[in-house]
Parts: C-alpha cells; sequence; structure tokens
C-alpha cells in the first residue's frame, strides 16, 4: 500500500471490530492511493450496506419495544409515541408500560409519555395486558414498553395476547456481540426492525454495523441524546458509520456518500 494508506490500514487493524468487517474494508484500501479517497469508498460502502433494508417509523397496530436495560427503551417509546400522535392524532395514541417493576420505571414511563402528549397505562401481568388492549382496541397505536429483564418471555407472553403485534429491537450504538446474540437468539422474523440509541456515546459501533451488515433486521431510527427531539426518525446509517469511522482516530476528512455523488454528477 501506498505510505499515505498505511495509517489508515493500521486504524483498522487496531480497531476492535469483527475479523470478518475488518477483512472486508482492509480490501477496499488497493483500490486508492489517498486516504481520504480509502475512508470515502468504506464509508460510501457501509452507509449503503446499512440501508439496504429500510423501516416506516409510523405502524399503525400494537408495537412493542423491546431490548437490554439500560439501552434507552422508554425514551425511544416516547419519541415513537410523539411521532405517531403528530401522525395519527394523540387521541389515536396509547403506550402501555408492561411488567417493568423497576423503582422509578413506572413514573418515567408516566412523564416521558406526558411529554409525548399521550395517554399511558400500566400492566403487570398478562391477564391485565389483554384487558387493556381490549379496552385500546380501538386506538390505531398501542405501543407496549418492557422490562429489560426476560425479554423473551415478555415478548411470548405479548405475543398471546397480541399475535399481531411487531417487534423492535432498541440497543445502545455500542452494543457488544454477546448482547446482540442473546437479544437476537429467537427465531428469525421475530423482529421487525431495530433502533440504535445512544450514538453520540459510541465510539466503536463495530459490532452492531457487522451484525446489521449480516441480519435482514432493517435500521427504523437513531438517537444521539436524551431529549425527545435528539432522535432521527428513520434510517440512521450514515449517523451510525459517523461515528465508527471517527472512533478510527484519523484527521482526514471524510466525503459523505451524497458528496460522492454529486461529485459523480459533475
Amino acid at each position: 500500500l501506498p505510505p499515505a494508506l498505511q495509517p489508515v490500514r493500521q486504524a483498522l487493524q487496531d480497531a476492535p471490530m469483527p475479523s470478518a468487517l475488518r477483512a472486508l474494508l482492509l480490501d477496499v484500501l488497493p483500490d486508492h492511493d489517498s486516504a481520504e479517497s480509502a475512508l470515502s469508498a468504506i464509508r460510501a460502502q457501509l452507509e449503503h450496506t446499512l440501508s439496504e433494508r429500510p423501516c416506516a417509523v409510523n405502524h399503525p397496530g400494537v408495537q412493542v419495544v423491546a431490548g437490554p436495560s439500560g439501552s434507552g427503551k422508554t425514551l425511544m417509546l416516547a419519541r415513537l409515541a410523539q411521532n405517531m400522535a403528530l401522525e395519527h392524532g394523540a387521541e389515536q395514541v396509547a403506550v402501555i408500560s408492561y411488567c417493568d417493576l423497576r423503582p422509578g420505571a413506572w413514573n418515567q414511563a408516566q412523564l416521558l409519555s406526558t411529554q409525548s402528549g399521550v395517554e399511558c397505562f400500566r400492566a403487570t401481568s398478562m391477564g391485565a395486558l389483554k384487558l387493556l388492549l381490549e379496552d385500546l382496541s380501538h386506538r390505531r397505536v398501542v405501543l407496549i414498553d418492557t422490562a429489560g429483564v426476560q425479554t423473551q418471555e415478555r415478548m411470548q407472553e405479548i405475543r398471546t395476547v397480541a399475535p399481531q403485534a411487531q417487534f423492535h429491537a432498541v440497543v445502545p450504538a455500542d452494543a457488544s456481540v454477546a448482547t446482540l446474540r442473546r437479544l437476537f437468539a429467537s427465531p428469525e422474523g421475530t423482529w421487525h426492525s431495530l433502533l440504535v440509541s445512544k450514538i453520540d456515546e459510541s465510539t466503536q459501533p463495530w459490532a452492531l454495523i457487522q451484525f446489521l451488515s449480516e441480519s435482514r433486521v432493517g435500521l427504523m431510527a437513531g438517537s444521539k441524546g436524551d431529549k425527545m427531539g435528539d432522535w432521527t426518525a428513520g434510517p440512521c446509517a450514515a449517523e451510525l458509520v459517523e461515528a465508527a469511522l471517527a472512533g478510527l482516530g484519523l484527521s482526514t476528512p471524510v466525503s459523505t456518500q451524497s458528496d460522492m455523488v454529486e461529485q459523480q454528477i459533475v
């Protein structure tokens, strides 16, 4: 490789990413003679791969948000509720907190739902959830928040009383391979989409990028902060790739995929 590409190769070799992904990105380097060109190609390739399976946000029906504890599920659900309230009307959207017995969890759900402008209910058992869903059957959207423990058990219970429910996983951008494998150990087709939280706190989202490049689960949204408006209601591939490349510690500016398209057009 030319001397200009040596820092890029070293950064990719040192980054904590799965070996298969590292090999794929290293294969890009011989086709370029500058770090800027190589990084732009890597960015374009990753963004294209992660954007192949986009998911819309405003799904009607019963929508379930699940994921590991501390991943930001309740806040992400509140953002979805606010977005759907704007789309369908606040009176057509409801939030249910299901079997989350953590201290303060119910208060947080109520507070965030109030900020979203939608009603919030609590179900502490499968029977109570079934009754609530029957009472709310006239609503266009019912969002169910789950606890960060016994995820598969809670999902199965919800599936029993709401067979048509769609499930959306929430994971932080720096989720480990073990976390992703554990969460997505359920049969293929269980998850409708994936929502990424805490993109601004991650410098090494390589495990998540590898997972998304191999999975059929598409990106639906991503968040960068802890405020209601700090999120992207749509595919967040560009933000995720930007965080990953920034974590390489290279100062070379990287052109975005859209910049490359514009240059090609010119």
